[in-house]
């Protein structure tokens, strides 16, 4: 796998590499579980709310939307 490294930014973070998607998936899953992915941001007849995502409901969306992909032969 290639890193891309640009020598003039100052390292942050450290980094992980992962396999694949999946992988990456699994362990932002596992390591940040309930915290908020996502906020998606509802409009409806002048009405505004806010729906929080979780990385484990992004987890289970992701394992679905791949089942339904193999299910479907992709």
């Amino acid at each position: 796998m290639n890193r891309i490294i640009i020598p003039q930014l100052k390292k942050r973070y450290d980094s992980i590499l992962h396999k694949d998607f999946r992988a990456m998936v699994n362990h932002i899953a596992e390591a940040y579980g309930d915290d908020t992915a996502f906020i998606i941001k509802h409009k409806e007849k002048g009405e505004v709310s806010y729906e929080n995502i979780s990385f484990k409901e992004f987890h289970a969306d992701v394992n679905a939307i791949g089942t339904a992909m193999l299910a479907r032969g992709w």
